[in-house]
């Protein structure tokens, strides 16, 4: 036995078998008549009313029903997305913050040597010079580089260190100046070294 009863877009039909009833549940969309939802269901003896909230308001029914069709985001999809999402924004903001240390790190070495140019070249016209020693090249050194000077290296200064070569052929003279410049790149000494010949008089 079939039976069906329409109430607005919503149709409830019925199919009995025996002391077995199905019931089926549709929902039609009022303009193109297509079909939003369905559902079946067998049930022993009479109905106990399981589904009579479809029949209540019927807004209600149809907010309802568009929710349940709705394609969207689940909330563990969510979460798996945002996670996703960080672990990529903290691979991102590792690869920055390296390249800002790549940088600044090439700065620093590009500075000490141009320093370490200026004091060979100071030392150099001084070394030519007949009882110029190491001490009085460091000392020099150390005053070219001003307020940059640091005694370890830190807080932003250079250490200076200098070496001279003595020359063998004439005494008091030296053949070559070794520049040292130190510094240190976050809790790493860092040196650039420049050697030069000293022009003889």
């Amino acid at each position: 036995m079939y039976g069906q009863r329409s109430r607005g877009s919503f149709y409830h039909i019925f199919q009995a078998k025996g002391n077995r009833h199905r019931q089926k549940y549709q929902a039609v969309c009022g303009r193109c008549q297509s079909i939003l939802y369905s559902c079946d269901q067998w049930s022993d003896g009479q109905d106990q009313g399981g589904h009579h909230l479809w029949w209540g308001d019927m807004s209600m029914k149809r907010s309802w029903l568009r929710i349940e069709n709705e394609d969207g985001f689940t909330l563990i999809e969510a979460m798996a997305t945002i996670v996703i999402l960080a672990v990529a924004l903290l691979a991102l903001a590792g690869l920055l913050i390296n390249s800002i240390r790549t940088n600044a790190a090439s700065d620093d070495r590009m500075d000490a040597a141009s320093i370490a140019q200026s004091i060979a070249t100071m030392v150099d016209v001084y070394a030519s010079s007949p009882g110029y020693t190491q001490a009085q090249a460091v000392a020099d050194a150390q005053a070219l580089l001003g307020p940059r000077y640091d005694a370890n290296g830190r807080n932003g200064g250079y250490k200076p260190v200098v070496l001279l070569s003595p020359d063998p052929t004439t005494s008091g003279t030296y053949a070559s100046v070794i520049i040292k410049l130190q510094w240190d790149d976050h809790g790493s000494m860092k040196t650039v070294e420049l050697r030069t010949g000293v022009a003889t008089n």
